[in-house]
């Protein structure tokens, strides 16, 4: 299997894969947007990205939306789903839940059970969505980028 990414090891990239995929899942699920995605790395100022999802300029606010936070925090839970494994919540992931969160409660702790509460949710939105979440990310690891209907077909032909 040829990757087109810089990763050169098939871990990371099926990580970075079910990642983006949870992602994507997470927001058909909550009924975001999806336009586009990649496992392709890119330098972004001082850090290499990884992946990318990309929908609506409204469903990417940062505002205090519990729907967004599940959306984030579903890209570490598809890596546990999917490798048996997980980095966990970092990076812009969890600056952008943590800042939804904050629109929510005050309180860090209440900021620490939403964002939870956010984990189950997703985690539950992948198990129903099993077969369209592992067929994407096999489907990134072969192509790398897919538009937003691409991805939209693929989990509507392939939901139970």
């Amino acid at each position: 299997m040829m990757l087109h990414s810089r990763t050169a090891d098939i871990r990371e990239a099926s990580r970075i894969a079910a990642h983006e995929s949870a992602h994507c899942v997470a927001r058909f699920a909550c009924g975001l947007s999806i336009d586009y995605v990649s496992i392709i790395g890119r330098l972004e100022g001082y850090r290499t990205i990884n992946g990318r999802v990309t929908g609506g300029i409204a469903d990417d606010s940062e505002r205090g939306d519990f729907t967004k936070i599940i959306v984030l925090v579903a890209g570490s839970i598809g890596e546990q789903l999917y490798l048996g494994e997980s980095r966990g919540l970092r990076g812009s992931d969890r600056r952008k839940a943590t800042s939804c969160a904050a629109y929510l409660a005050e309180n860090s702790n209440a900021r620490s059970l939403i964002i939870r509460a956010a984990e189950i949710e997703a985690e539950a939105i992948l198990r129903k969505y099993e077969a369209p979440f592992r067929t994407l990310v096999k489907s990134l690891l072969a192509r790398s980028v897919m538009t937003g209907s691409d991805v939209v077909a693929l989990i509507e032909r392939t939901r139970s």
